[in-house]
């Protein structure tokens, strides 16, 4: 198993003890992982000002996990966002789970059309994803490929 599937297997495993899966999409919100990546694959590079704020997770959906979560109001556990980010100035502040908070450089792919940083686990891992905004102005990150990978959404959050 390679270390993005471990990866994604640990995280999986670690949110669904957490809380179970939701099932209350936003109005035209993807509902699976290949339609989360054809979001992906049709978006565009985000523009600083297209980033700047608050981003809170708001689908993810795993290759092989049929468990997928989706919440229009925010992916929560014990009632706090899953996972949110937040973009100020070429840097992303990471919160997952209130665990793993970290500052992370953000780097532009002009040529691929996306942003890219990388996520340092616990199993001392570099987790990269690649994001971009979607026509719906939402914004998809993605991290390993099509066949094997994960696809998370985000909706800017109302909260300053």
């Amino acid at each position: 198993m390679g270390t993005t599937t471990a990866l994604g297997f640990v995280l999986t495993f670690l949110v669904a003890i957490q809380h179970p899966a939701t099932n209350r999409p936003c109005p035209g919100q993807p509902s699976s992982y290949h339609a989360l990546w054809d979001a992906f694959s049709r978006g565009q590079l985000p523009t600083i000002t297209s980033l700047a704020g608050t981003w809170v997770e708001i689908g993810r959906f795993q290759w092989h996990n049929q468990n997928n979560d989706v919440d229009c109001q925010g992916i929560k556990s014990h009632e706090r966002p899953e996972w949110l980010m937040t973009f100020r100035d070429g840097v992303v502040d990471v919160d997952i789970a209130f665990v793993h908070r970290q500052s992370l450089s953000v780097t532009a792919n002009a040529k691929r059309r996306w942003i890219a940083f990388e996520v340092d686990t616990d199993a001392d891992t570099m987790h990269p994803y690649n994001c971009r905004i979607t026509r719906r102005n939402m914004l998809v990150c993605v991290t390993g490929r099509r066949e094997i990978g994960e696809a998370l959404e985000f909706a800017r959050s109302p909260k300053p």
